[in-house]
């Protein structure tokens, strides 16, 4: 009870968690809340929880706040939740498996169809906890339909070329983010959804990064196990695990939401130790670039990596300023961080230089033209991050102006996506 006590006190300003917290465990909850009222009776969130748990029929004498009546609501016959969410991992799962199961079936349709798929049963997901209006959900399902209809009339008419390949990279990423605005309870502009969409983010790629591991060495495992007793069932196991194989991200999504103590402290300790490492791989990478021949700009290879490693380390910034709290003392991982952002603008300008070059030399190519405007958002963020976290750091400006700056951006983020993925095929003649 001590742990759901403490659960309880380190979300007392987050509603949405309470709840969370309450659903999953109702018993637990309320035999928590006593003794936490109790030490807290100004809270205005205990007290409306106090009136919520102590509601009794009109009839019934009104509970006093010397003696907390709890009445424990009754388990639910059902858990919907769950049901759903087998539903979805079967229906993902055996789509993954479609072009095996049914041979007749192309694997280019499961394959450019699949994103969609799952990133659908995703928002599905994410309404177990989180109510949107109808609205919202006619947009989200024509959003869907509309994206379905792009991909399978459009894109299946044209030969293989730089749009197609780049509308089906950043269509993903549009629909991952507007599956943001859903989690969100699509309030964009409130600073702490946005980062907590962006920890949820973390915490499902560690979530997701144990499941297939674990479900690696159990394949592994039981594939040596039945070689060794004279029994081929490679075929077999290799099916069964590629089903869950795709239905990984479902299955981490649950197990993440009906965790009650998620991954406490393992995230931000993960955002500093990775923040010092990348740091100190760029500052290598930067000496080996002086130092030797390596350019991005005669090596295309180079640029590329180059190019990802920058939008990787952009991500890990982001991630890493969502884990920082407000506080008057400043610490290492605060220099470190805006170290690791000086850097990174200094290499995209780098990169941004070296793009440039290249389009002005030879021509402008959707990749070229994708990149460039890529590089100039990520510029433009990091400058306005790079701003607040001096100005944090001078104790001018609170840590939530930092993050401001990141909410105030992720819209960017989508419409450019958004617009990568649909509206430049056309521009470029779907070349």
């Amino acid at each position: 009870m001590n742990d759901y006590k403490k659960l309880i006190i380190e979300n007392l300003n987050n509603p949405d968690e309470l709840e969370n917290l309450y659903q999953e465990d109702p018993e637990s909850f309320t035999s928590a809340f006593p003794e936490i009222y109790t030490e807290n009776p100004d809270s205005l969130v205990l007290q409306a929880w106090f009136h919520r748990l102590n509601y009794m029929q009109e009839s019934e004498p009104k509970p006093t706040e010397e003696r907390i009546a709890i009445s424990i609501p009754k388990p639910r016959l059902i858990n919907w939740e769950l049901y759903m969410a087998l539903i979805l991992i079967i229906i993902n799962g055996t789509f993954g498996r479609l072009s095996h199961l049914i041979p007749s079936v192309a694997t280019n349709i499961v394959t450019n169809n699949f994103p969609l798929i799952l990133i659908f049963s995703i928002i599905v997901m994410f309404t177990f906890k989180i109510q949107i209006s109808r609205k919202n959900i006619l947009i989200t399902v024509l959003i869907f339909v509309l994206s379905a209809i792009f991909v399978n009339i459009f894109l299946q008419n044209v030969d293989k070329s730089q749009t197609e390949a780049l509308s089906y990279i950043h269509l993903p990423i549009m629909l991952w983010a507007w599956a943001g605005f859903v989690y969100m309870g699509f309030k964009i502009k409130d600073t702490k959804r946005v980062m907590d969409f962006f920890s949820f983010n973390g915490q499902l790629l560690i979530y997701m990064a144990i499941f297939f591991i674990c479900m690696g060495i159990l394949f592994s495992l039981t594939k040596v196990l039945f070689n060794t007793i004279g029994i081929k069932v490679s075929n077999v196991f290799e099916d069964f695990f590629s089903y869950f194989f795709f239905s990984g991200p479902l299955l981490s999504i649950y197990l993440l939401q009906r965790s009650k103590k998620k991954l406490g402290n393992l995230i931000p300790s993960m955002a500093k130790i990775f923040s010092i490492l990348v740091l100190f791989v760029l500052v290598l990478l930067s000496l080996t670039i002086l130092i030797t021949d390596a350019s991005p700009y005669f090596d295309r290879s180079f640029l590329v990596a180059f190019n990802f490693l920058l939008v990787s380390v952009m991500a890990l910034i982001i991630f890493s300023i969502t884990q920082q709290v407000d506080t008057d003392s400043k610490t290492f991982s605060d220099y470190v961080n805006i170290a690791l952002i000086g850097i990174t603008i200094i290499l995209d300008l780098y990169a941004l230089s070296a793009i440039l070059y290249r389009t002005f030399t030879i021509e402008l190519t959707p990749n070229r033209f994708t990149v460039i405007g890529m590089n100039l958002i990520i510029l433009a963020n990091l400058l306005a991050i790079a701003i607040q976290y001096w100005k944090y750091l001078k104790s001018k400006a609170s840590i939530n102006s930092v993050k401001d700056c990141i909410t105030k951006f992720y819209p960017v983020y989508f419409i450019w996506a958004g617009f990568v993925a649909f509206l430049l095929p056309f521009i470029f003649g779907f070349k």
